[in-house]
């Protein structure tokens, strides 16, 4: 068997509660009941403001480009990552905030060169209007 992992592997863990959440009548009124749990297994976008905890952290992990969002704690180890080595290879699925950590580096320490490497042309386009629209105002003049 592939998956003889013991019940008590964090991976394991936060699985199970988001497939909770999912398949919860009411996901928010049960985000609110098992938000505790939540938030010690760094499922920090899920138990949102329903914690003590919660509100600390997400007053703490906020974005320097945008005030409504808090970033999770391994988009903020993306970003530490990218300020403490050259260079850094990211894959994660999809919706996970890589361009956001992207932008939220460059807005945090204004390097003078960056480099990205996106599959297509129509991606890059997309992330400098993105970028215009969106952050003009932070980030120009650079």
């Amino acid at each position: 068997m592939k998956n003889n992992l013991p019940l008590c592997e964090p991976q394991m863990m936060r699985e199970n509660y988001i497939k909770k959440l999912n398949e919860s009548s009411n996901p928010t009124q049960k985000a609110k009941e098992i938000a505790e749990d939540l938030f010690a297994l760094d499922l920090t976008v899920y138990s949102s403001n329903y914690t003590f905890d919660s509100l600390v952290y997400s007053a703490m992990s906020r974005s320097q480009l945008d005030n409504n969002i808090s970033l999770h704690p391994e988009q903020i180890r993306i970003i530490d990552e990218i300020h403490n080595n050259a260079a850094l290879i990211v894959s994660a699925p999809t919706s996970f905030g890589k361009t956001f950590c992207v932008f939220e580096y460059i807005s945090r320490y204004r390097p003078n060169n960056i480099v990205l490497i996106v599959p297509t042309l129509a991606l890059v386009d997309e992330y400098l209007k993105k970028i215009i629209k969106k952050y003009k105002d932070f980030f120009w003049p650079i």
